[in-house]
This record gives C-alpha cells, sequence and structure tokens, in this order.
C-alpha cells in the first residue's frame, strides 16, 4: 500500500483513513549548519537529442531535528509544543532553522496512538506489514536549491568548501600504495575525479555567484 495519498501538509486527515504501522513520533524542523555542505551528483536532464549529463554540486547538508518535548529545553504545555529556546541556542551556534511555514516539507499521517511526522520527500509504503521509507533524491536535491534561492540559506563560503576538499582528497593516500589492487585503484581514482570536480564548483560559484544555482535548475 502506498500512503501518499493520506499525506497531510499541517493536519492529521479526518474521517475513517488508513494509519501507518509505526507508533506516533513527534512534530520536525529542518536545520543547517553554515559549515555543513555535500558536494554531491545530479543528474541534468538533456533536451531533444541531448543524453542526459551528471554534474557535481555544492549542496546544504541539511538535518531534521524531532521537536521532543524535555530535550534541548523544548517545552509542552500539555497541548503545544514550545522551541523557540531550542531555535534560538541553534542560531547561536551558527545554524539556519527551517520551519513548515518557510518552506513546504512538511507531511503529517495517521498512526498508532497520534500523529507521525516526516517530510515530503520519502514515499511511505506498507511492504507486507512493514513501513518502508524511499527517498527522491532528485526532488530533495532540488528543495536544497530552492532553499538558497529563495534566500533561506547563505550560499557557501569558499573557505569552508575549500577545507571540505581538502579532508577529502586526503582519503587518496589510503590507497596509493595499494593502487595495483584494481578494485582500491577504481577507488581512488573515484576520489580523485571527485576532489577535481569539488575544486571545479567552488570555482563557478565563486564566477557566477546565484547563478550557479539557477543554472543547476535547468
Amino acid at each position: 500500500m502506498d500512503y501518499s495519498s493520506i499525506a497531510q501538509p499541517w493536519a492529521q486527515p479526518s474521517g475513517q483513513t488508513p494509519r501507518l504501522p509505526v507508533r506516533a513520533n513527534f512534530p520536525i524542523f529542518l536545520k543547517h549548519h553554515g559549515k555543513g555542505w555535500r558536494f554531491e551528483y545530479l543528474t541534468s536532464k538533456g533536451k531533444g537529442k541531448a543524453a542526459d549529463k551528471t554534474i557535481g554540486a555544492w549542496l546544504p547538508n541539511i538535518q531534521l531535528e524531532y521537536e521532543r518535548p524535555g530535550v534541548n529545553g523544548i517545552r509542552t504545555d500539555g497541548r503545544n509544543i514550545d522551541s523557540t529556546l531550542r531555535h534560538a541556542n541553534l542560531n547561536k551556534d551558527g545554524y539556519t532553522v527551517i520551519l513548515p511555514h518557510q518552506a513546504d516539507f512538511l507531511r503529517v499521517y495517521p498512526a498508532q496512538n497520534g500523529k507521525y511526522y516526516t517530510t515530503k520527500f520519502f514515499k511511505l509504503e506498507n511492504i507486507a506489514g512493514e513501513l518502508i521509507k524511499t527517498l527522491d533524491k532528485e526532488a530533495w536535491a532540488e528543495f536544497r536549491i530552492q532553499l538558497i534561492l529563495d534566500g533561506v540559506i547563505r550560499q557557501p563560503h569558499p573557505t569552508i568548501l575549500e577545507r571540505i576538499r581538502i579532508q577529502r582528497a586526503r582519503h587518496i593516500d589510503r590507497y596509493i600504495r595499494q593502487q595495483h589492487i584494481p578494485e582500491l585503484a577504481a577507488k581512488m581514482k573515484a576520489i580523485e575525479a571527485e576532489v577535481k570536480g569539488m575544486s571545479e564548483a567552488t570555482k563557478l560559484i565563486q564566477e557566477k555567484g546565484r547563478d550557479y544555482y539557477v543554472e543547476l535548475q535547468k
């Protein structure tokens, strides 16, 4: 069974609807640290006779956090959850807090003893009584790009990206002495290509600014 039809952005649906075969959880929000960036490969769709191609890009590493009362300064009066203090502390630590009213990411499902909160980027299915979650990687990437274009997340600083690139480049040393082994040689070449792609993407961000992310959507 595919649960997509019963997902709601804000509230539990009314009436008799199927429930997820899991216990209720807590409301969620997203957060991003200014130093948290990932180099990921995206597929650019070709038009006409042009073939699809893979592009390496810097995207924000966004984390999900549950609003669990009694944890990290999150409070409740029995009905409403107050995460104001938690959000303030995250902001002090260099995080950007992303709430459901700022960006469309939240989905709420009826579950056992309450509601189940997750993001719209997961497809939820009941397979033989087990809840299977499948991430829509393309939609997740597009969402993060849009957050940058909308100004919710600031563009990455080149110094931060260079630190990440240097850290990744150090992994190459692990395979140099064993590159006579085909499998390890292939891994080393993949990392070398990734590190090169990081440098190229960083340079493009410096040259194009916001247009770099505009072009990723094409």
